[in-house]
């Protein structure tokens, strides 16, 4: 076992198909007080990218321990240093739970208390909720948290549009299901065409000018935790963090709690202009107290980012549909549920070429 930052390292690789022994052994050392016949290990979730277990001695409250093992390679989308070291420093400056080790394939934290959320089922259509989450997305974005994670070493992790391209290149991914296979690529562009897009695409994200700050990366409901009693909201999983464009956590957002499951559905859950503006208002006035900026937000520079929430909603609509391959040949999961996923992720690029002439010309 070695010391770094004051949080161990671990020398055990926990076995994900029989863990108990392998975490026993990190609670002695990490919880040595705790008396190992009244430890309860249960999982927390499914375990297909990540497999979490909460460790306890009678309560899920504080004073529990959550178990993260590292789970599927997905190099190209995720970066597992980064990971590590944005909840390093996440729980050292109050943006998270508080890491106590780390071991060969994964990390042991504090157990965080709050409500959670599911993909569809969530309350963030609600202007004064997602207010929370623009709020909670400046701190991640202030000058004082990226200062305390360059000294964490945090990297650019996953560029979106640099991935798609990786696996575009090596077009057709052959899906492991034959029936898969067919759906995802019937009616498909063929690969040149979706590469010129795709370099389109990088031309309109470079032209945008806007900065790198430190982006969470997968903003999605499933990564909320809200504690109703302080009125906190914390984010969790940052296997997609790094320093990237300003505007993608936003995005990422607002796409994540508009998903349309048919064609239909797609504009009668986009969030309104309206919602969008006050929303990156919200953002912009927490982002400007937090680094001590006494300037008022005007309504100018709301417009700016609304216009540029816009461009870049559309394009994770066809980024989105470019990664899907490596993602459903990694990961895996039943058959029923990748259907629907593959039907979703072409309703959204048709949208994209529905409305790239309007959006991002």
């Amino acid at each position: 076992m070695t010391e770094n930052s004051g949080c161990p390292e671990i020398d055990i690789h926990v076995d994900k198909g029989d863990y108990e022994k392998d975490v026993l052994q990190i609670i002695k050392i990490i919880r040595p007080e705790w008396t190992t016949c009244c430890i309860t290990i249960k999982p927390m979730n499914q375990g297909n990218i990540n497999l979490m277990l909460l460790c306890h001695t009678g309560t899920e409250d504080e004073t529990a321990i959550v178990v993260r093992m590292f789970g599927v390679a997905l190099e190209d989308l995720i970066h597992r240093g980064n990971e590590l070291a944005m909840a390093k420093c996440c729980g050292e400056i109050g943006l998270g739970p508080k890491v106590y080790c780390s071991f060969n394939n994964g990390f042991c934290s504090a157990y965080l208390p709050g409500k959670t959320f599911g993909w569809l089922e969530h309350p963030f259509k609600d202007i004064e909720n997602a207010r929370i989450v623009a709020k909670t997305i400046a701190r991640y974005h202030c000058r004082k948290t990226m200062e305390a994670a360059r000294a964490y070493n945090i990297g650019n992790g996953m560029d979106l549009a640099e991935a798609a391209e990786k696996i575009l290149i090596g077009w057709p991914v052959k899906f492991s299901d034959p029936e898969l296979h067919e759906l995802f690529y019937k009616d498909l562009p063929d690969k040149e065409e979706l590469l010129e897009e795709l370099h389109f695409i990088k031309y309109v994200i470079d032209n945008m000018g806007l900065p790198r700050v430190l982006n969470h990366g997968d903003l999605n409901p499933t990564n909320f935790v809200y504690n109703e009693n302080t009125g906190v909201m914390t984010f969790v999983d940052y296997e997609m963090c790094g320093f990237r464009i300003q505007i993608e956590d936003l995005t990422k957002f607002l796409l994540n709690t508009s998903i349309a499951l048919t064609e239909s559905d797609i504009e009668k859950h986009n969030h309104s202009p309206e919602f969008v503006r006050a929303f990156i208002r919200a953002y912009l006035e927490e982002l400007r107290r937090l680094d001590g900026n006494e300037e008022i937000v005007n309504q100018e520079e709301v417009e700016k980012y609304r216009v540029f929430a816009e461009k870049f909603y559309l394009i994770m609509q066809f980024i989105h549909m470019m990664l899907l391959p490596q993602f459903v040949n990694t990961v895996g999961s039943d058959k029923i549920s990748y259907r629907s996923f593959i039907t979703c992720y072409k309703i959204r690029l048709k949208y994209y070429y529905e409305n790239k002439n309007r959006v991002l010309r």
